[in-house]
This record gives C-alpha cells, structure tokens and sequence, in this order.
C-alpha cells in the first residue's frame, strides 16, 4: 500500500475504516452509473465511450480501495491481538468482609488484557482456611466492564491476620512462553468486628 494512503489511514479509528469501506463500493458504483446515463444522454461517439470508460474505472476503483481498507484493518487487528498476547494483565484487587466467614475478591482490570485467577484465604502460617480451588476463573474484561468480584467463604472462623492468595496468568500465557505473564500476589489483613483493615501487599 503506497506510504501517503498508509500514513493518512493511521489518523483514522477502525470503525470509521470499517464504514468507509462497506459503503465506498456502493458509492463508487452509483457516481459511475451516474457518469455513465449521463453520457448516454449528452455525449456521442468517442465521448460516449470515455465517459462510459470512466464511470467503470471509478467503480472498480471503489471496489479495490474497499479491498485494501479491509486488508489494512486485518492487519492492524492481528497485530493489536499479538501485543495483547504479550502483555501481562494488570489489575487492582481487594479484599471486602461481607461476613466473619464470607468474602469478595474485588478486581478492576487496568489494561484490560484477559487473565485466569485462583484464590485463597490463608493464616499467617499459610495454612488454608479457605476451600481449595481447583479450576482457573477467567475474567475477560472491555472497556465498559473492567470491575468483576469473586465470592469466597472460609471453613472457620478466621484468626486476627488473613492473607489472600491470588495467583494469575494471562490467557495466553500457555501459547507465549513469557514468565511475565503469571504470578502470584499476597495480602495481607487484620480481621476486626467491623471487618478488615488491609496491611500490606507481596
């Protein structure tokens, strides 16, 4: 694709590409028919056929400039999913009482990279007090639904310090060989009557 046309696609947004190139064959063919009935009506001979030339020209024009708009969006969307596949999701998490044996994992996604998650509710000694989870959560946030929490009860009653374990790794993580892509992170909390008092982050 010639540089000039490139550089001027890159300053507009896919939908407006994507809109661009459904209708500019539409377009393209009515301004062609146009030149065309017109020539039949106010032009003879060689006349006739230059301005018939010409409106088939501009349709096959519309036609190939809607071909390589398609063609460009592909691209950029391929290569959009490539970094998505290679960037580690970023989120926010916390820890919210609902109940002395009862919580809510709350998680807010930063970058909106989609990720799977397990969690647990240890004591200081890392002894479970919590169930343990055995499948991935998976969480695929968008731009209108970055906020996601997840329920988790304890088995008894818990002691003054808790911590909660929150291992995770992108989506993608088992096809891109990234250690970035995974982790693990701790909190700790102080559990009180009137809920929980978060201490500090692993």
């Amino acid at each position: 694709m010639n540089r000039w046309v490139q550089k001027r696609l890159t300053s507009v947004d896919k939908n407006t590409l994507s809109k661009i190139s459904a209708y500019l064959p539409y377009i393209s063919i009515i301004v062609g028919s146009i030149i065309g009935f017109l020539s039949g009506i106010y032009s003879t001979g060689i006349l006739f056929y230059s301005f018939s030339a010409l409106g088939l020209c501009i349709a096959l024009l519309g036609e190939l400039f809607s071909f390589l708009i398609e063609k460009y969006i592909e691209n950029i969307t391929e290569k959009e999913l490539l970094k998505k596949k290679h960037t580690p999701p970023k989120f926010i998490i916390n820890l919210k009482y609902k109940d002395i044996k009862s919580y809510l994992v709350l998680i807010q996604s930063e970058n909106l990279i989609p990720f799977e998650f397990k969690v647990s509710i240890l004591n200081d000694q890392n002894v479970f007090l919590s169930d343990i989870q055995i499948d991935w959560a998976q969480i695929y946030p968008q731009e209108t639904a970055r906020n996601f929490n997840y329920a988790v009860s304890l088995n008894n009653n818990p002691p003054n310090i808790i911590k909660l374990k929150f291992d995770y790794k992108s989506v993608w993580a088992g096809e891109i060989n990234k250690q970035e892509l995974s982790g693990c992170l701790t909190q700790r909390y102080k559990v009180n009557s009137s809920g929980l008092i978060f201490l500090d982050q692993a």
